[in-house]
């Protein structure tokens, strides 16, 4: 949710699991199977773009252009930021994309979101249980 209350667009990753009836788990186990799936060209795209940012000062909307039907939503996420003011991250935190140099960083799922999602790590507490219950039987 924005500063303002606004949501973000239901489909700003590109598809619409997060629309459909399933449960959050469900949901969570299946997003990543297409997120990764473009995640070091979206990086290495956000880098690029941020070097040009500082050096011509032109935003993304200046640097790309989007005419296909598949980007809308990329359109759709990226204004949505623009009128919310971006991702307010902690002041502890770089904000800087640079290459990745270990790949192993860049798909840690459980650093980036399982820790923080109540949804995801509920399920791992419980699948812990359950490996150290069949663990013992």
């Amino acid at each position: 949710t924005g500063k303002n209350g606004e949501k973000a667009p239901a489909n700003a990753l590109g598809y619409k699991i997060s629309e459909g009836k399933l449960p959050n788990w469900l949901r969570h186990i299946l997003q990543p199977l297409f997120v990764h799936q473009d995640l070091v060209f979206v990086h290495h795209q956000q880098a690029i773009l941020q070097k040009k940012q500082r050096k011509s000062g032109d935003t993304w909307k200046q640097s790309y252009w989007m005419p296909c039907e598949a980007d809308k939503s990329t359109v759709a996420l990226r204004r949505w930021l623009d009128r919310n003011g971006g991702i307010g991250w902690s002041p502890s935190v770089c904000t800087e994309v640079n290459a990745v140099q270990d790949m192993k960083l860049l798909f840690d799922t459980y650093s980036a979101h399982t820790k923080k999602c109540a949804t995801c790590s509920k399920a791992l507490r419980n699948i812990t249980r359950v490996q150290k219950g069949l663990k013992y039987s």
